[in-house]
């Protein structure tokens, strides 16, 4: 990615709750368009099942 987009790229796999403290995280980040989350289903769905984790839904 960093080749082609022509910006570093950094990899961070928090580890813990089935990706959703991954997914918590980037809900919270600042909207400027640097951080990008890979998912799967699972992280499709938590928001709607951990509302606590997910304020802005």
């Amino acid at each position: 990615m960093t080749e082609v987009w022509g910006r570093q790229v950094i990899v961070d796999h928090p580890p813990g709750a089935g990706n959703t403290l991954a997914a918590s995280i980037v809900a919270k980040a600042a909207p400027d368009g640097y951080t990008l989350l890979v998912c799967t289903i699972t992280e499709i769905i938590a928001p709607a099942l951990y509302k606590k984790f997910f304020p802005i839904y």
